[in-house]
């Protein structure tokens, strides 16, 4: 009698575990859908970022629908196929924004709400997991009680064997929870790139951000040695050489290794972080390797660097015309066609873009520069054009280029005086600086369709089609310029404070016979 109570004991134990193993591998399979999810919600953003949306959203999209369906399939928990509608929507919205061209900020905006959902998922099912594994250990406890009280009477063996499946029971399914739910999540969660080795150097564990960068998919990785992995991915050989460096002197464990690797068509700078874990009894248990990418910041320390070059070129222009100005009037008789009263005039309207100019570059500096703040009030268009040509005019004649303006009569604008002053300065300094003597720089301005359309042309000797797209990056500079202040940056806050006049900028030019930068501004 109390061997067939043992034996039915055993059987219940048994059910147990696999309606318990069934239950946490829905809980995981849940978890899963949400960091796949997760995981193409990123992708979108890095694509959106880095100017891929066309090719990249219809993937990630189906992707993305791909794990929804999943998630849709497997509810498991009160609450959650609400929780999954929310994610519905808000994933289709998010979609539906980076194909309609979206800014960035609503498309990380968006972002942010789906990944809230999604934490809040996960976050579900690894509670229900916890609980799961509790009632396990509360059931199998009882279990154990009853079959111990049972074969107590027949033999302590039989009692010592009960309670040894039992324990052996709970123990599955903690190290079950542990290791599958627990330390995967945690794992595919970071953001940086992560691998898991032992003390052989197997790969235990490779999250999807290390799979990315590595190029390697990761269930030909887990559970082979990095050294015998048959690549030669650039990148991954970059790795094993520092892994295998970590693991054969210990002593290294606590240094940082910075790497640059060449991804999507520029390189990223990544610190290979070593860290090691240990088992409960202190012995080694292995080395976390992390890739925690450090791009945008040497991307500052670079911007920052190049901000000394900036001033200087940006401040060269209004000095010049301030020092011919200044020349002018210390000469005893003074410039034929020009008054003194005109030439103080030239210099106060110097000191004023130079003091605009110093205002622009310390927010650019400061990485604080979002938006250009305008004093808007009615301006007339002609006027600052003549004026602005009137500061070049003697730099053009020392040069021996032709400076011509013809900009149409009553073309007035709302819109900031100072700031399209110094729109036209910088175009029209650009056009002096690479039109060579005998050329010509041309000034024009008309009304067409509603809008007034303001163009500076040259004849220098044009711009290279490659560099078009990235002219009015900020610090994008021509290679053979061999100018080293020419950093760009003049180009790129002319486009912004076109774009704070809610104006458009274009560029045409062809190589060997010159440029034209045309504004498009409202009228209102």
């Amino acid at each position: 009698m109390f061997g067939i109570t043992a034996l039915l004991a055993v059987a219940r134990l048994r059910v147990l575990e696999g309606a318990v193993t069934a239950v946490l591998s829905r809980n995981y399979r849940s978890i899963e859908a949400a960091e796949g999810m997760a995981h193409a919600v990123a992708a979108l953003q890095l694509a959106v970022r880095d100017g891929r949306r066309a090719s990249e959203c219809g993937p990630l999209r189906d992707e993305f629908l791909r794990w929804l369906a999943i998630e849709h399939d497997n509810y498991t928990e009160r609450g959650e196929p609400e929780l999954a509608g929310a994610i519905d929507a808000g994933g289709r919205a998010l979609f539906a924004a980076a194909e309609a061209g979206a800014p960035i900020d609503q498309i990380d905006a968006r972002a942010r709400i789906v990944r809230t959902d999604l934490e809040a998922l996960v976050s579900l099912n690894k509670n229900a997991m916890f609980a799961t594994d509790r009632h396990t250990r509360s059931v199998a406890d009882r279990l154990v009680l009853g079959v111990l009280a049972s074969l107590a009477l027949v033999t302590l063996l039989v009692a010592a064997a009960g309670w040894a499946l039992a324990t052996a029971l709970a123990r599955s399914v903690d190290a079950r929870l542990g290791e599958e739910a627990k330390t995967h999540a945690v794992i595919e969660s970071i953001d940086d790139g992560l691998l898991v080795l032992d003390p052989a150097g197997v790969v235990l564990h490779m999250n999807e951000v290390a799979s990315a960068i590595l190029g390697l998919d990761r269930g030909e990785v887990i559970g082979k040695r990095l050294d015998d992995l048959a690549t030669r991915q650039p990148h991954f050989l970059r790795i094993r050489e520092a892994a295998r460096e970590l693991l054969a002197r210990p002593e290294r464990e606590g240094e940082r290794v910075e790497l640059t690797l060449f991804l999507r068509g520029r390189d990223h700078h990544y610190v290979l972080r070593p860290t090691p874990f240990h088992a409960r009894d202190g012995a080694r248990a292995g080395l976390v390797l992390a890739l925690q990418d450090v791009t945008y910041l040497r991307d500052q320390e670079a911007h920052r660097e190049h901000l000394v070059a900036t001033l200087s070129h940006e401040l060269r222009s209004p000095l010049t015309s301030l020092r011919m100005a200044l020349d002018l009037l210390g000469r005893s008789g003074g410039a034929p066609d020009a008054s003194p009263r005109e030439l103080l005039a030239t210099a106060q309207e110097d000191v004023g873009r130079l003091t605009d100019l110093a205002e622009r570059l310390l927010d650019v500096s400061r990485a604080r520069a979002t938006s250009i703040a305008l004093e808007r009030r009615p301006v007339d268009l002609a006027d600052v054009i003549h004026r602005a040509t009137r500061l070049f005019a003697l730099q053009a004649q020392e040069k021996g280029v032709g400076l011509e303006c013809a900009a149409a009569e009553g073309l007035t604008i709302v819109g900031d005086p100072t700031k399209l002053t110094w729109t036209i300065s910088n175009l029209l300094s650009n056009a002096l600086r690479y039109t060579p003597a005998g050329g010509r720089v041309r000034v024009e301005a008309e009304r067409r369709d509603g809008r007034v359309v303001v163009s500076v042309s040259d004849t220098g000797p044009g711009i290279p089609p490659e560099q078009r797209e990235r002219i009015f990056e900020r610090f994008a500079q021509a290679p053979e310029s061999g100018d080293l202040g020419a950093a760009g940056l003049g180009l790129a806050i002319v486009r912004d404070i076109v774009q704070a006049h809610a104006g458009r900028i274009h560029l045409e030019s062809r190589v060997g016979q010159g440029s034209r930068f045309s504004l498009e501004l409202p009228t209102e």
